[in-house]
């Protein structure tokens, strides 16, 4: 018997507008948060704090996708740059080191 393979939000991304998707993720979030504040019996305060440690998750996530771009960033311009020295070297222009 062969297992399920779990699914990774990646894998069961909806494609709508970037607006509506943010309007939906946002009543989503807002019926799981007020939900769990009614199981819990959470007052507004508890609330507050419980939804502090998500977003400190939520800036982490984002922290390591701006990282990860600047990497990608970085890495295209070093070699667009040693591509145009090795084309000036072939042309028999001098590089700058």
């Amino acid at each position: 018997m062969k297992k399920k393979k779990k699914e990774t939000p990646e894998l069961r991304k909806v494609q709508i507008s970037t607006p509506v998707a943010i309007s939906r993720a946002e009543a989503e979030i807002g019926d799981a948060v007020m939900g769990a504040a009614r199981k819990y019996g959470l007052t507004s305060t508890w609330l507050d704090c419980a939804l502090a440690n998500v977003v400190v998750k939520v800036k982490e996530m984002r922290t390591a996708e701006y990282a990860a771009e600047l990497t990608r960033m970085t890495l295209e311009m070093d070699a667009m740059q040693r591509k145009a020295e090795e084309e000036g070297e072939e042309n028999g222009e001098p590089t700058d080191n």
